[in-house]
C-alpha cells in the first residue's frame, strides 16, 4: 500500500514478477477495508500517508491477525517511529529508496516468520488437545480404579465376614460335641472304669477318655498339621507319651516292639525340631495347648 500511484505500481509489478499475488490500495482506508474482507500474509505499507496512516494500518493488520506480517516503507528521517512500528509488532521495514532484490528478500523472510508463527500455534493448539484429552483419560481412569477398589474393599469385608462366621460356627460346634461327650460318653466311661478292675482294663478307659477330650483340643489338630507332618501313628505314640505313658508301657499297649516305639520317638524329636537337644519329649508335648 502507498499513496504515491508510480511507487504503488513499480512494487505491485515487482513482487507479480517474483510470483506473488498481490491487491494494492491507494490509501489508510482502502487498506482497511481490504484487511477486513480478506486475508493476507503480508503488507507493505507506506508509513507516512495523509488520514490513516502505516502505523494504523499496522494495528489493524494484526488485529485482524497476529500472525500477518507488516513491513513499513520510510525515509531516513522517519526512524524514531520506525522504533515505535517495531515495538509496535512490525515484522521489517525499507527505506527509501530501495532496491528490488531487498523487497523480495525481506518480503520472503517475513513470509518464512509469519510461516513458522502459524506453524508453532498449531502445534501449541495440538499439544493443548492432547492435554486435555490425557486429562480426561487419566481422569476417567481414575474412577474406573476407584470403583475397583471399592468393589475389592468390598469383597475383603465380605469374605472377612464370612470367615469370622465360619470360625464363630466352628467354636460353637466345637463346644457343642465337648458338651454331648460329657452328657452322653463320659459317664458311661466312669460306669466302666469302675466294671474294669485290672490295671490293663482301667489303662485302656483312661486313654479312651483322654484321646475323646484330644478330639476336640488343638494338641491333636497341632501335631497333624501340614507343618509337622506326622502319621497317625506317630501322633497316637505323642499321644500317649505326653500322657505319661513309658515306653514299656506303650508296647504293651500298642503291641508293638520296644525297637519301634523307640522309633517312632526318635521321628517325633526330628519333626518336631528337638533332636540332639536336651529337651525331654513329654515336657516338649505338654507345652502345646489343649484348646
Amino acid at each position: 500500500m502507498d499513496d504515491e500511484p508510480l511507487l504503488r505500481l513499480t512494487m505491485s509489478s515487482d513482487l507479480q514478477d517474483a510470483g506473488y499475488a498481490v491487491d494494492t490500495a491507494e490509501d489508510g482506508h482502502r487498506a482497511c477495508a481490504n484487511l477486513a474482507e480478506n486475508s493476507y500474509d503480508v503488507v507493505v505499507t507506506d508509513l507516512v500517508m495523509e488520514g490513516i496512516d502505516g502505523m494504523q494500518v499496522l494495528q489493524e493488520a494484526k488485529r485482524c491477525d497476529p500472525t500477518c506480517g507488516v513491513i513499513l516503507i520510510t525515509g531516513y528521517g522517519d526512524m524514531n517511529s520506525v522504533i515505535e512500528a517495531l515495538r509496535l509488532g512490525a515484522d521489517d521495514y525499507l527505506l527509501k529508496p530501495y532496491k528490488r532484490e531487498e523487497l523480495i528478500f525481506r518480503l520472503a523472510r517475513c513470509l518464512e516468520k509469519g510461516q513458522l508463527q502459524r506453524d508453532l500455534r498449531e502445534t501449541e493448539k495440538k499439544l493443548r488437545q492432547s492435554h486435555a484429552e490425557l486429562e480426561d483419560r487419566v481422569h476417567k481412569r481414575t474412577l474406573e480404579l476407584q470403583v475397583q477398589h471399592q468393589k475389592l474393599f468390598d469383597a475383603n469385608t465380605a469374605l472377612r465376614v464370612l470367615l469370622e462366621q465360619q470360625e464363630k460356627s466352628k467354636k460353637e460346634i466345637e463346644q457343642t460335641i465337648s458338651q454331648n461327650l460329657k452328657k452322653n460318653i463320659f459317664p458311661y466311661l466312669d460306669l466302666l472304669k469302675d466294671e474294669v478292675r485290672d490295671g490293663k482294663g482301667a489303662m485302656y478307659t483312661t486313654i479312651m477318655e483322654t484321646n475323646i477330650q484330644d478330639i476336640t483340643s488343638t494338641f491333636s489338630k497341632q501335631l497333624s498339621s501340614e507343618l509337622l507332618k506326622l502319621t497317625p501313628r506317630e501322633i497316637q505314640v505323642a499321644d500317649l507319651v505326653r500322657q505319661g505313658l513309658t515306653s514299656k508301657d506303650i508296647v504293651k499297649l500298642l503291641n508293638i516292639t520296644l525297637g519301634t516305639v523307640e522309633f517312632y520317638r526318635l521321628n517325633l524329636r526330628k519333626k518336631l525340631g528337638i533332636h540332639k537337644r536336651k529337651i525331654n519329649l513329654r515336657s516338649y508335648l505338654l507345652s502345646f495347648p489343649d484348646n
